[in-house]
């Protein structure tokens, strides 16, 4: 994201990002059972401070079977006792995504739902480990089995979805849309425009990352690969609706750039050629700046 305007005199800009509720969420739903509402105490932990040091233990033992039970229980003391979870929130998240690369897949991909609960339950208060767990789950999105890029895609969205935006909006633009691999730009580019319609583009002009997000829509707007420029054409058909960005664009594109994205945005309609662009949740048309309402759960995600 890019800084505010200097000049010394100017008063600091306040972050409409900032100040966003996120989409409410109660959890993943698990093939064991559903997560229960946060502050439920949990009766299997009458000593949360032990149970939570047993659960560490167990993520470092040589048991793999050990180490799911391990990860099982972290959000479920996530739910029942959060207070206890926040003390340690860096030591926990670092143990968990230490997994996710785990040889064993079973153990890998109980990391990855781990993590993904951990943003719906505590929300904002994971904001400082959004960049470093986003960090470990990218790379599992292209060089992994199909069902466990499946729950990192899944986990990123819980991510998005629960922490505070201006955090995921950074995380996504450092991270996501700037990796050479194909599909984890492709993921970060959808999971950037759903952010973007949520947040509507009257918002995001009034924000620093208005001059950054211009330059990240018009680089996915070229991307090689159709989807992600696809997601990238839609964001700058988005971002032409508002004065700024429409500057904005004009300043961080070649004029023979800026020419050929909008003359592939009308050609294909933005979404009516079947054989160029992916499905989308609605049309273009409906999409406006005012909030998506909140959403009873999220995709669930299986532990295997």
């Amino acid at each position: 994201m890019v800084g505010a305007s200097p000049g010394a005199a100017a008063a600091p800009m306040a972050d409409p990002l900032l100040t966003v509720t996120p989409q409410t969420a109660t959890g993943a739903k698990r093939r064991e059972e559903p997560l229960r509402g946060r502050g439920q105490k949990d009766r299997a932990f009458s000593d949360p401070q032990q149970s939570l040091q047993e659960a560490l233990s167990m993520l470092g033992s040589d048991d793999w079977e050990l180490k799911k039970k391990g990860l099982f229980n972290i959000p479920r003391l996530a739910e029942s006792h959060p207070e206890v979870l926040l003390g340690r929130l860096r030591e926990i998240c670092l143990a968990a995504t230490s997994e996710v690369t785990n040889l064993r897949s079973k153990v890998s991909c109980s990391a990855i739902v781990t993590l993904g609960e951990l943003f719906a339950i505590l929300k904002k208060d994971m904001d400082s480990e959004a960049d470093g767990v986003a960090a470990v789950l990218l790379p599992m999105v292209w060089n992994s089995p199909e069902f466990i890029q499946k729950a990192a895609c899944q986990s990123l969205e819980m991510m998005v979805e629960n922490v505070t935006p201006a955090r995921a909006m950074t995380v996504l633009m450092d991270r996501g849309v700037k990796s050479r691999y194909v599909q984890v730009r492709k993921c970060a580019a959808e999971l950037l425009l759903s952010l973007m319609e949520k947040m509507g583009v009257t918002k995001l002009a009034g924000t620093p990352r208005a001059e950054k997000l211009a330059h990240v829509a018009g680089t996915l707007a070229q991307d090689c690969h159709k989807d992600t420029r696809h997601y990238g054409q839609e964001m700058v058909k988005m971002l032409l609706n508002n004065q700024k960005f429409k500057k904005l664009l004009e300043q961080s594109l070649s004029p023979h750039d800026l020419e050929d994205i909008l003359t592939r945005i009308k050609k294909k309609g933005m979404g009516n050629q079947k054989g160029e662009c992916p499905s989308v949740k609605e049309p273009v048309e409906k999409r406006n700046d005012s909030p998506k309402k909140p959403q009873a759960t999220l995709p669930s995600i299986k532990r295997y």
